[in-house]
């Protein structure tokens, strides 16, 4: 028997980890987390499935690139990010994008929402998007309360 919580709306989160230098690729999905709660649905955090525990391996990762150590990051990357974050976009309803810049994580997750037809939401401050993120995109947001606004008018 389904329970409440497995019936509603799982959003993925997308944007940014690796390359980000502050604290941006956190505090954005800590928003939307408590945002998408508020309206009934559940927040996919990809930085709560490192290691199949709770935390935030950024450091981690970066450290090895930085010392060289590509086939560490290449191991973790095939066997464990790459699937789970595949597993994580296609186990969702749909997908919200944080596009301050190109990156090809994120890009990469919202291909693969795309492919699977998928709702995809983006929110970027990228002066003109590339064509291929607004033909894959459900619609285009500027800040990050014109998206709430749009989800609470169309009860998503």
């Amino acid at each position: 028997m389904e329970t409440k919580k497995s019936l509603l709306k799982r959003w993925y989160l997308a944007g940014p980890i690796g390359d980000v230098c502050d604290l941006s690729y956190k505090t954005w999905r800590d928003d939307m987390t408590k945002f998408l709660e508020s309206q009934d649905c559940i927040a996919v955090n990809p930085l709560t499935k490192y290691k199949g525990k709770t935390g935030d391996y950024k450091a981690e990762f970066e450290k090895l690139r930085k010392e060289g150590k590509f086939d560490e990051v290449k191991k973790w990357m095939e066997e464990w990010i790459l699937p789970h974050d595949r597993n994580l976009v296609k186990g969702s309803y749909g997908l919200i994008a944080y596009v301050p810049e190109y990156t090809i994580g994120t890009t990469r997750e919202i291909t693969l929402a795309y492919e699977w037809k998928k709702p995809i939401y983006i929110v970027t401050t990228v002066k003109l998007p590339a064509n291929s993120l607004i033909g894959m995109a459900t619609k285009i947001f500027r800040t990050w309360n014109e998206l709430k606004d749009y989800f609470k008018q169309n009860n998503l």
